[in-house]
């Protein structure tokens, strides 16, 4: 076969700046044409420079093969080196689809045994435990359940998984691990695992996140790197603040034993916990994909997305061994996060002034590096730091404007425009972030109880159409006689802005959003909130969260409207459908 008078050309798919943008900077560097797409439209990474073109994919649905159609021609157009998905969401439909789509390009995925293992948490648990891995204790608790059902006291604190982080009849919804200090907290923590038949439950092992890194070719390890998480979020996810260590023998061995285990091929991270106190330490979790710390990888010297496309395309199993010890990468954004927790946090959870001053020392003495920004590279992190900048100031504008409109004298002038607005629209307009919770019921809630013609409807900012209402969101409707199975969420147009006459939102975000895109429509733009003289002004997107949320916010809504209108005596069952 001829070789190719071209540059080598490869498609990264992702929609998490770290892992996403730590690839396209590794092949970028070694000449390689990146193309990205299934990422989202403001993502920090489509500023790099590596960044050879971007590729606008329908998102992946069940039971519409658009997205399918759409990549085949593409890998066709193309004619791609190598496709590499970088996280869960773009890695899970071409996984489940594979038979179909590896014909047409040289895919990046693992072994079917290794994906079904390491995409489930139960799975992954029960797999260490038989290769002689250290592993928590853990128990599958069927749901619905009573908090009743954890066996002792002597299991506290515990944690609680979902046996999987995404579902593919949902990609939109990450389920988070959740951590339960006491018995008396269980009951409410289960509330976030409400629809999933069964829950993991894990005792909680104290100490801190340490990550061995691996690329392995048929179970025979290539390459292996440490890492040891130096800020961690008391409230779990990613770490924002890590350094790169010596390998562990006993922590090394343990990964190469399930990696030769699954005849593994490609990246793996393996997440271990660790008691720096005593040097116990237990596994956590598998992590089938490239993982959120990539970013040290590179700056300390082990290219792995560079070793992987060697692999994959030229077959060379020969990769350097080495990288350098004692390098720090920070997460900016993350760690600000961090940072305003660690404050609040007590206990074990608060890390000490020394620790903080440690880590501004090796930002000052140069020896730590940034997720996002890199000499070659700057763009992606100058739009990282400008959108903290950006964060930073809205808050702060934000803060003002709520406290302005809750003087008393302002919150009552304030009310009483909103309400007129309410009463004299003959065309009602409810704006929230997807058009999934909060607007949906707002709309068929005042359609039941405004009786002054008015025509009413709802739309979304996010550009997400035809999405549900959440099972919960249903079930909180209905108790307050508004009906939202058949709901599917509209993206907000400038049609629709320009045909009402008033437009209600529900949070201070809204309110920028809309008079940014829509300057002309400022004046008729309220909060739902200002309908009230009393209580917050704001109301919370109930979305990710638990039954009360819903309950909370959806009655905030109802006291809300009900300031300009009564419910009728009887009703019925109500229907809230966007138009």
């Amino acid at each position: 076969m001829a070789v190719r008078d071209r540059r080598p050309k490869v498609l990264v798919l992702g929609q998490e700046d770290r892992a996403f943008l730590a690839v396209v900077r590794s092949l970028g560097r070694r000449g390689i044409d990146v193309h990205v797409g299934w990422c989202p439209a403001d993502a920090v990474a489509l500023r790099s420079r590596y960044v050879a073109r971007v590729h606008d994919l329908p998102a992946y649905t069940q039971g519409d093969d658009a997205w399918k159609v759409a990549l085949v021609d593409l890998f066709r157009r193309e004619a791609f080196d190598l496709v590499i998905p970088t996280n869960d969401t773009t890695i899970m439909p071409l996984q489940a689809h594979r038979a179909e789509l590896e014909p047409r390009a040289r895919i990046y995925l693992i072994s079917d045994e290794a994906y079904a293992i390491c995409f489930d948490k139960g799975r992954t648990h029960d797999f260490a435990q038989e290769h002689g891995v250290p592993v928590p204790r853990q128990m599958r608790l069927a749901l619905p359940a009573s908090p009743g059902t954890i066996p002792a006291e002597s299991w506290y604190p515990l944690v609680l998984k979902p046996l999987a982080s995404f579902t593919l009849d949902d990609l939109e919804r990450k389920r988070f691990v959740r951590r339960v200090m006491r018995p008396g907290d269980l009951a409410r923590q289960l509330q976030h695992f409400a629809g999933a038949r069964e829950v993991l439950v894990q005792e909680y092992f104290p100490g801190t996140g340490v990550g061995v890194e691996v690329l392995a070719h048929e179970g025979e390890v290539l390459l292996a790197f440490q890492h040891l998480r130096v800020h961690e979020r008391p409230s779990g996810g990613a770490d924002s603040y890590r350094v790169s260590l010596p390998l562990r023998a006993d922590m090394r061995d343990a990964a190469a034993r399930m990696v030769r285990a699954l005849r593994y091929t490609g990246v793996i991270m393996f997440e271990f916990r660790m008691n720096l106190d005593t040097g116990a330490w237990l596994l956590l979790e598998i992590n089938g994909r490239f993982w959120a710390s990539l970013p040290l990888c590179l700056h300390a010297g082990a290219d792995f997305p560079w070793y992987l496309y060697r692999l994959l395309v030229h077959g060379e199993r020969d990769v350097p061994q080495e990288y350098r010890i004692g390098v720090y990468c920070r997460n900016w954004q993350r760690d600000v996060l961090w940072a305003r927790e660690n404050l609040r946090a007590t206990g074990d959870d608060r890390v000490s002034l020394g620790t903080l001053a440690g880590g501004l020392a090796h930002a000052l003495t140069g020896r730590e590096s940034s997720d996002t920004f890199v000499l070659d590279d700057p763009a992606p992190g100058v739009e990282d730091l400008r959108r903290m900048a950006v964060r930073v100031g809205r808050r702060i504008w934000r803060s003002g404007h709520t406290a302005v409109w809750s003087l008393p004298p302002v919150r009552r002038l304030l009310a009483g425009r909103a309400r007129a607005a309410l009463r004299t629209a003959r065309q009602l307009l409810f704006v929230c972030k997807g058009n999934v919770c909060r607007s949906p019921f707002a709309e068929g809630y005042a359609r039941a109880v405004l009786n002054h013609g008015v025509a009413v409807r709802s739309a979304g900012l996010a550009p997400k159409p035809s999405r549900g209402c959440p099972e919960l969101g249903i079930e909180a409707a209905r108790a307050l006689g508004v009906d939202l199975r058949e709901h599917r969420s509209a993206t907000l147009t400038e049609a629709m802005v320009r045909e009402a006459d008033a437009i209600f939102v529900f949070d201070y975000d809204g309110v920028r959003r809309l008079g940014d895109r829509y300057p002309f429509a400022r004046p008729k733009v309220f909060p739902v909130g200002l309908l009230m003289t009393d209580g917050p002004v704001e109301i919370r997107d109930p979305f990710g969260g638990i039954a009360d949320d819903f309950s909370r916010t959806y009655g905030a809504i109802r006291r809300a409207i009900d300031t300009v209108a009564t419910p009728e005596p009887a009703r019925g069952d109500l229907s809230a459908r966007a138009v």
